[in-house]
This record gives C-alpha cells, sequence and structure tokens, in this order.
C-alpha cells in the first residue's frame, strides 16, 4: 500500500494519479475475489437452496465484466499505438504481408 504515500506527492499528472488508484484497486481486488469465493461457499453450506436460487447467467455477467475490466487496458493499449504511426515504428512496426 506504498502507492497511498505517492497519492500525494506534488507533480504527478492526473493520469499518472489515475493510475495509483488502479494499482492500489489491483492489489485491493485479489484478496476481496478471495473473500468472495469463501463466502460464496460458505453460503452453499450453510444454505441447502442456495444453489436452487442461483442464476447462471448473472455469473456470466460477472465473468464478462471481470474480463473487460482486464482486457480492456490492454485493448486500448493496443489500438493506441496502431493509431499512431510514430509508435507503430517504436515497437518494430506492422507487418504487411503480400
Amino acid at each position: 500500500m506504498q502507492y497511498l504515500k505517492l497519492l500525494g506527492m506534488k507533480g504527478i499528472r492526473p493520469v499518472g494519479r489515475m493510475q495509483l488508484v488502479l494499482a492500489i484497486l489491483m492489489f485491493v481486488g485479489s484478496p476481496a475475489w478471495v473473500a468472495f469465493m469463501i463466502l460464496s461457499a460458505g453460503l452453499v453450506i450453510v444454505y441447502d437452496d442456495a444453489t436452487r436460487n442461483f442464476n447462471p447467467a448473472l455469473g456470466g455477467v460477472l465473468f464478462a465484466c471481470v474480463m473487460t475490466m482486464v482486457f480492456a487496458p490492454k485493448f486500448a493499449t493496443v489500438a493506441d499505438i496502431l493509431a499512431n504511426s510514430e509508435r507503430r515504428r517504436a515497437f518494430g512496426g506492422t507487418c504487411v504481408s503480400s
């Protein structure tokens, strides 16, 4: 959680601060997912009817949201690099087959 101290530093641009916030949330997210899974498993064990009320479509929506959060920054970075010829050259250029 050393990033919390960096948030208050002078000279950091707003984008840098947002990246720090996202990094903090990334570190908090893993324990939150573990707690969510443990609590969910506990509910199934404690309540026999917990599986009858489960809607699989909601699990698919949750999975899609998580995958979007994971891969959207990567796809945005690739799109940004491909949209700028200078950046494309810095990464070795594009391969065009004839």
